[in-house]
């Protein structure tokens, strides 16, 4: 096991919270909560989790900070987690990596300018909120000039200026079986804005995500490459543009969106709830992902759209 350096405050402390459901239950309390701020390389091991991170936490170049399965972050106000080395967030299905506000809300994660691959897989992202204008401050997971895969995750109850959910600009991004849900952004694409990057954006869910201005689910400008298939884009709504996928600005021809389930009229994917997003047994979408076998779901069928499809949607 790799050890952790931290460079600014690391330190264990006690967090007691009352159960509030009943007068008369006895106070109650939750594991003990590793602080952390500052500067961090190597693991946050889940023996250690809860971690509360108290100050912005920065992964420096030519570092790297791996977050172990089954970890849960709680980020006091206004802070964020910037990456300029590397960040490989790795969970399972049964240990799923938790991003989440301690109290009120966070600023998300920013992959700035950095110097190797990073990944995020099976993780859950919610309560990041800002609206103020700022060149780190434009999205819940935000990824400026670098490179990120992003798989088996959700992303969810976010509120930021552009991209609610994902904001790629310069970069090259995988994202495959995630799930874009009930994010809000005040000026361009609430689920996913994409811009001059390279990009694979396969086997999502972008489910009831609304934008005050363009493009509700997907929205791209000025794509290098887009590849863009097997989603399913429901209920997502904006002012202006398509509120499903749009093309801002650019060359169409490096525009390839195909096999997406894009609803019109009263047309439903028929999820099993509004909960769970798996897909019922009569959806529409299911077998009407790509039909080459690379895209075949886990059982070896045709792609069922949506993140519980194709080769990674057994989660």
């Amino acid at each position: 096991m790799k050890s952790m350096r931290a460079v600014g405050v690391l330190l264990v402390l006690p967090m007691l919270f009352l159960n509030c459901s009943d007068s008369d239950n006895p106070t109650t309390s939750r594991p003990t909560a590793t602080e952390i701020s500052g500067s961090l390389s190597g693991e946050l091991p889940r023996s250690n989790s809860p971690y509360l991170v108290t100050g912005t936490v920065t992964v420096q170049p030519n570092t790297k900070l791996e977050i172990a399965a089954g970890v849960r972050l709680m980020f006091a106000d206004s802070t964020m987690l910037i990456v300029k080395g590397e960040l490989q967030a790795v969970g399972s299905a049964d240990r799923v990596i938790e991003f989440e506000a301690a109290e009120n809300n966070w600023f998300g994660v920013k992959f700035i300018d950095t110097d190797a691959p990073s990944q995020l897989s099976f993780c859950t992202l919610t309560d990041v909120l800002f609206d103020v204008p700022d060149s780190l401050r434009n999205s819940a997971i935000e990824v400026l000039n670098a490179a990120l895969t992003m798989q088996n995750c959700i992303i969810r109850d976010n509120f930021t200026l552009l991209g609610g959910g994902l904001f790629a600009s310069r970069s090259q991004v995988t994202v495959s079986n995630n799930i874009f849900r009930d994010n809000r952004s005040e000026n361009f694409g609430a689920g996913i804005l994409l811009v001059e990057s390279e990009v694979l954006v396969v086997n999502n869910t972008i489910f009831r995500n609304e934008c005050i201005n363009f493009g509700g689910g997907l929205v791209v400008s000025d794509p290098v490459s887009s590849d863009i298939q097997n989603n399913i884009f429901y209920q997502n709504t904006a002012t202006g543009g398509d509120p499903r996928i749009a093309l801002f600005s650019g060359d169409s021809s490096n525009f390839t969106p195909q096999y997406n389930f894009l609803p019109l009229g009263n047309m439903d994917p028929l999820f099993f709830s509004s909960d769970n997003l798996h897909l019922a047994p009569t959806s529409p979408a299911i077998d009407k992902g790509n039909p080459d076998a690379a895209f075949n779901d886990v059982d070896l069928s045709r792609n069922d759209q949506g993140a519980y499809g194709g080769p990674l949607g057994n989660w």
